[in-house]
């Protein structure tokens, strides 16, 4: 179906659920974990009740790293519908991409698994001294 249907959905935020299908580092110039340089393939989307046949989201670094846990699952997050121009046969074409709002859930039947939150613990607790250098 053509992404023509998410015209009435132009700078939403809505919910976006999809099949991870192959993710793609983007190149050696992402050195750090949130630089979104790796591109994730998801087909079978269902946008707000609309079917989209595939789409490449942009998503940090550190989703590559996770791909493993990632691919072949089903996710579920939010995302801003916007508007960008694409060269095509005959000219431009205005076609209508996906903007990542909030962290992907993974989605196994009746089961959500959130992905994004990881919880860190500190083993010793930190202690800052302060001195006050007398005049």
């Amino acid at each position: 179906m053509p992404r023509d249907s998410l015209k009435p959905f132009r700078n939403r935020l809505v919910t976006v659920s999809g099949q991870v299908v192959l993710m793609h580092h983007g190149g050696r110039y992402g050195r750090y974990p949130f630089h979104n340089n790796t591109r994730m393939l998801l087909r079978d989307l269902m946008i707000e009740g609309q079917p989209i046949d595939h789409i490449w989201l942009k998503v940090p670094q550190r989703y590559y790293n996770k791909r493993r846990s990632i691919i072949n699952q089903r996710v579920k997050f939010k995302a801003k519908i916007v508007p960008y121009v694409k060269k095509g046969m005959h000219g431009f074409i205005q076609e209508y991409g996906l903007q990542k709002r909030s962290g992907f859930t993974i989605i196994n039947g009746n089961h959500e698994e959130i992905l994004d939150h990881e919880e860190k613990y500190f083993d010793e607790e930190l202690t800052v001294e302060f001195f006050l250098k007398e005049p």
